[in-house]
């Protein structure tokens, strides 16, 4: 499953960014991918971290990025360590 994700993403990003990001298809997709997607695949694993996404807040984020975070160590992406993928820019 993280590989259909992955590849949704990076096929569809750059077209998606030149159309406004709100009620985007691609974005609601993004941030529902890590929760939805992902950390059902990866069964009693996922239960022990948190899973978040974005796209962007209000406008596109220049890379879009799916991130596992261990709420023992944080639960923000804002500090401490954490997993994270960030696409590349040109995808």
């Amino acid at each position: 499953m993280i590989h259909e994700v992955l590849t949704e993403i990076s096929k569809n990003y750059l077209e998606a960014k030149k159309q406004d990001l709100a009620d985007h298809p691609l974005a609601d997709y993004i941030r529902k991918s890590s929760k939805n997607l992902i950390k059902p695949s990866m069964d009693e694993f996922g239960e022990n971290f948190y899973f978040t996404s974005s796209a962007g807040q209000s406008t596109w984020a220049d890379v879009p990025w799916i991130a596992i975070l261990d709420p023992e160590v944080t639960t923000t992406t804002q500090e401490g360590y954490y997993a994270v993928y960030l696409f590349s820019v040109d995808m």
